[in-house]
């Protein structure tokens, strides 16, 4: 098994470069997701992955979960807080309201203004092989193997607190003791 960083043994990093996952994301940038006990645990984490200078990226497949998956909270979170039932309102009717439109305008505003700005990102042409190899049932979802993929293609230690991780055989920081075998 590869490595696994703890936020107690970060500085085991420096230099390297980091690939974040959505699930990452989602706990640093985005406050009113119900999360917010993850953000105490990543965001040391984080603020040291900075410190030390460390390139950070990001990707396409990941950026579009942090999109729907936020979109998809807020969603939530308004049946949530009008007692509505999915039955009262579907995802696209509230995605196409003007509330709706606003929270999908906040999401990107905080990937546009907080994370473009501190993300490099990665662009990979995965080949026709490649996607057949993903076809296969395991732990992993189908965007979680391309992104172990191109963690295992450019030496890059994946940030997340998916445990469908904790087999791969690429380095994780973590604090998920799923992943980190704590």
């Amino acid at each position: 098994m590869k490595l696994r960083y703890s936020n107690l043994d970060l500085d085991k990093t420096i230099g390297r470069s980091c690939f974040f996952d959505a699930n990452i994301l989602l706990f640093l940038f985005f406050t009113t997701t119900p999360y917010q006990e993850w953000q105490k645990h990543y965001s040391p984490m984080f603020s040291q992955l900075l410190h030390q200078r460390n390139p950070l990226y990001i990707d396409f497949l990941v950026l579009s979960e942090v999109i729907n998956r936020e979109l998809r909270i807020q969603y939530e979170l308004y049946l949530w807080e009008n007692k509505l039932s999915k039955k009262n309102m579907r995802f696209k009717d509230y995605r196409n309201s003007e509330l709706g439109n606003e929270n999908l305008e906040h999401i990107y505003k905080v990937i546009e203004i907080k994370i473009f700005s501190l993300f490099e990102f990665n662009v990979k042409d995965f080949s026709l092989k490649e996607v057949k190899d993903f076809m296969t049932t395991d732990p992993l979802d189908f965007n979680d193997k391309a992104i172990e993929r191109l963690c295992k293609e450019n030496n890059m230690i994946l940030f997340t607190d998916d445990k469908d991780y904790a087999r791969s055989e690429i380095e994780i920081i973590s604090t998920n003791p799923s992943i980190i075998g704590m």
